[in-house]
């Protein structure tokens, strides 16, 4: 995505590779871009935050939050995560 951001950024080299497109369109595509990679570096501190927890062994919730929204990046991984965090919750300080 930042990838893509900068490459829109570069004015008209960009708009004319690609007919039909202004600056309006450009800005719009950028702005949709940068919300999409604030919202996805959010999504991915959670599931990190969630890991930390889990290794400590301290607040379950947290770390059963974060392998839950684990599951929309690494599907497998995710679920494996949320099960194991599921059965071990005796052993979590609360």
């Amino acid at each position: 995505m930042i990838a893509s951001i900068i490459a829109m950024s570069s004015g008209p080299f960009f708009w004319n590779s690609f007919p039909g497109l202004g600056p309006i369109e450009v800005g719009l595509m950028q702005s949709v871009l940068i919300i999409t990679a604030v919202f996805m570096a959010v999504i991915g501190v959670l599931p990190l935050l969630g890991g930390i927890y889990s290794v400590q062994r301290r607040k379950w919730g947290f770390a059963l939050a974060g392998s839950i929204i684990a599951i929309f990046g690494t599907f497998l991984l995710g679920i494996l995560a949320t099960v194991f965090i599921a059965l071990s919750k005796d052993e979590f300080e609360q």
